[in-house]
Protein backbone atom coordinates (compact mmCIF):
# COMPACT_ATOMS: atom_id res chain seq x y z
CA UNK A 1 0.00 0.00 0.00
CA UNK A 2 1.33 3.44 -0.85
CA UNK A 3 1.42 5.99 1.95
CA UNK A 4 2.79 9.51 2.12
CA UNK A 5 4.75 10.46 5.24
CA UNK A 6 6.22 13.81 6.16
CA UNK A 7 9.53 12.94 7.83
CA UNK A 8 12.37 15.22 8.93
CA UNK A 9 15.15 15.64 6.35
CA UNK A 10 17.86 14.35 8.70
CA UNK A 11 15.87 11.18 9.38
CA UNK A 12 15.39 10.52 5.66
CA UNK A 13 19.13 11.03 5.06
CA UNK A 14 19.86 8.45 7.76
CA UNK A 15 17.36 6.00 6.24
CA UNK A 16 18.85 6.43 2.76
CA UNK A 17 22.40 5.92 4.05
CA UNK A 18 21.49 2.82 6.05
CA UNK A 19 19.51 1.32 3.17
CA UNK A 20 22.46 1.87 0.81
CA UNK A 21 24.94 0.35 3.29
CA UNK A 22 22.76 -2.71 3.79
CA UNK A 23 21.87 -3.03 0.10
CA UNK A 24 18.16 -2.81 0.91
CA UNK A 25 15.28 -0.80 -0.47
CA UNK A 26 14.20 2.15 1.66
CA UNK A 27 10.64 0.81 1.83
CA UNK A 28 11.88 -2.53 3.19
CA UNK A 29 14.08 -0.83 5.79
CA UNK A 30 11.24 1.44 6.92
CA UNK A 31 8.76 -1.45 7.07
CA UNK A 32 11.17 -3.47 9.24
CA UNK A 33 11.75 -0.47 11.53
CA UNK A 34 8.02 0.11 11.96
CA UNK A 35 7.41 -3.59 12.64
CA UNK A 36 10.19 -3.63 15.23
CA UNK A 37 8.76 -0.54 16.90
CA UNK A 38 5.30 -2.05 17.06
CA UNK A 39 6.69 -5.31 18.47
CA UNK A 40 8.58 -3.44 21.21
CA UNK A 41 5.52 -1.45 22.15
CA UNK A 42 3.33 -4.52 22.26
CA UNK A 43 5.71 -6.67 24.29
CA UNK A 44 7.71 -4.35 26.56
CA UNK A 45 5.34 -1.48 27.15
CA UNK A 46 1.97 -3.22 27.31
CA UNK A 47 2.05 -3.26 31.12
CA UNK A 48 3.41 0.27 31.52
CA UNK A 49 0.70 2.86 32.12
CA UNK A 50 0.48 5.56 29.44
CA UNK A 51 1.63 8.87 30.85
CA UNK A 52 3.47 11.96 29.72
CA UNK A 53 5.81 11.60 32.70
CA UNK A 54 8.99 9.51 32.59
CA UNK A 55 8.63 6.08 34.17
CA UNK A 56 11.49 4.45 36.09
CA UNK A 57 11.60 0.90 37.37
CA UNK A 58 13.18 0.73 40.80
CA UNK A 59 16.19 -1.53 41.05
CA UNK A 60 17.62 -3.13 44.15
CA UNK A 61 20.89 -1.63 45.28
CA UNK A 62 23.77 -4.04 45.89
CA UNK A 63 23.52 -5.34 49.46
CA UNK A 64 19.94 -4.07 49.93
CA UNK A 65 16.86 -6.23 50.18
CA UNK A 66 14.41 -3.60 48.92
CA UNK A 67 14.34 -1.16 45.98
CA UNK A 68 16.01 2.22 46.29
CA UNK A 69 13.88 5.03 47.67
CA UNK A 70 13.16 8.08 45.57
CA UNK A 71 15.67 10.09 47.63
CA UNK A 72 18.35 7.42 47.11
CA UNK A 73 17.63 7.34 43.37
CA UNK A 74 17.90 11.14 43.17
CA UNK A 75 21.20 11.03 45.05
CA UNK A 76 22.58 8.51 42.56
CA UNK A 77 21.50 10.67 39.62
CA UNK A 78 23.13 13.75 41.17
CA UNK A 79 26.33 11.83 41.86
CA UNK A 80 26.41 10.57 38.28
CA UNK A 81 25.95 14.11 36.96
CA UNK A 82 28.76 15.40 39.17
CA UNK A 83 31.01 12.42 38.52
CA UNK A 84 31.25 11.52 42.21
CA UNK A 85 30.41 8.40 44.21
CA UNK A 86 27.06 8.27 46.01
CA UNK A 87 26.85 6.87 49.53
Amino acid sequence: MKTTLDLPDDLMREVKIRAAREGRKMKDLLAAAIRAGLDVEASEFSQVPRTALPVMKLAKAPGKSKPLSLAESCELVKAAELGTDAE
